[in-house]
């Protein structure tokens, strides 16, 4: 670990610790605190991806998930970690990745400091992000770009400035191609409301969009391919869970060292322990697809384990970490039907080797 990676962690360790503190009761609230924000910026913790000559620190992902693992254990607040977290890794990808100069010198400086903050918009109602099913539509006007539909489960949507909206731009035999824009809050066509529909993982919040006649320059367009799809969305799936991997592993660490407390459990967190140490060194070693499969598949073993604790021993934790207990336990379901899909596929790769 770099002098840099751990300077930060530090720092995430530090803050964390106080945020229960602090800011009481904010895994209940649906918005983070303006003094929060503003603290995170000063302190450099929204600045980690970015490059440092744009006054970021120019952390990779995989050292923005280990300074993330350290927050989710000292702030046990699932909700804000995912926050700060989603924050740093839609800068580094959509920016890094995707966008022109003229983009970067805007956006990034901003970031730093959280008076910018990038909110992905690809996924729609009875939809989700499959390609085949998204139905919002770009199409060109001239030298500018109009674009139509609607947009749903936006994370980090109710405090974005800017929107990255993935939008169907032409249709070919039942093929869509698509391309991004990046989209300011603010421009005449976007309506913003926040979405009630996801109700956990507080205080991150949720947004819809919806968009009629958004007229954008071709100066909003992301990258310069004829199907920005492959290239944006797929990639950014495994670049999440990568990063993801390490915040719910830290969040369960907390949540082991709770349990520990109580003398008749002693034995029953150490196993637990181990196993989340199996996972850590399996993420520093591998970061494949199957490396994160392994990791699904032990911390399912672990949340079975905790969820069998709480219905026998409901007070064992704390209002805040039975909150984070749960919000762990529905993120290990989210997306389980492409996860399973997953496992299904290594299985069938084993069955052809056999």
């Amino acid at each position: 670990m770099s002098e840099k990676v751990e300077y930060f962690s530090h720092l995430a360790d530090e803050f964390g610790r106080s945020c229960r503190i602090r800011w009481p009761n904010l895994w209940t609230k649906r918005e983070l605190p303006p003094s929060l924000w503003r603290e995170l910026g000063e302190l450099g913790l929204l600045g980690l991806s970015t490059p440092e000559s744009f006054g970021g620190q120019g952390l990779s992902v995989d050292e923005i998930a280990r300074v993330s693992q350290t927050f989710a254990q000292a702030a046990g607040i699932q909700g804000l970690v995912m926050v700060v977290q989603s924050h740093n890794l839609m800068a580094d990808w959509i920016l890094g990745h995707f966008a022109n100069d003229k983009q970067k010198r805007e956006v990034w400086p901003k970031i730093v400091t959280g008076e910018a903050t990038i909110a992905f918009a690809v996924s729609e109602k009875g939809a989700g992000a499959h390609p085949k099913k998204l139905s919002s539509t770009a199409r060109r006007e001239g030298e500018n770009w109009l674009l139509d539909g609607d947009k749903a489960y936006v994370t980090n949507g109710p405090i974005a400035s800017i929107f990255c909206i993935v939008a169907v731009a032409e249709r070919n035999k039942g093929r869509n191609k698509f391309q991004a824009f990046l989209v300011p809050r603010s421009s005449s066509g976007l309506e913003v409301k926040e979405s009630e529909e996801v109700n956990f993982l507080k205080p991150a919040g949720h947004a819809s969009l919806s968009f009629k006649n958004l007229l954008l320059s071709d100066d909003c367009r992301l990258g310069v391919a004829e199907d920005i799809y492959p290239l944006l969305v797929r990639p950014l799936r495994d670049h999440e869970d990568a990063a993801g991997a390490r915040a719910q592993l830290g969040g369960y660490e907390r949540l082991v060292h709770a349990i520990a407390k109580n003398s008749e459990l002693t034995s029953l967190a150490g196993r637990m322990s181990a196993r989340l140490h199996a996972i850590t060194l399996c993420l520093d070693q591998d970061n494949s697809t199957k490396g994160l499969l392994a990791t699904r598949a032990v911390l399912a073993d672990v949340a079975a384990g905790l969820e069998s604790i709480m219905s026998e021993i409901p007070e064992i934790f704390d209002d805040a970490d039975t909150v984070l207990a749960n919000d762990l336990f529905k993120l290990g379901k989210v997306a389980e039907y492409a996860i399973e899909a997953r496992f299904s596929q290594h299985g069938r790769n084993l069955n052809d080797c056999a």
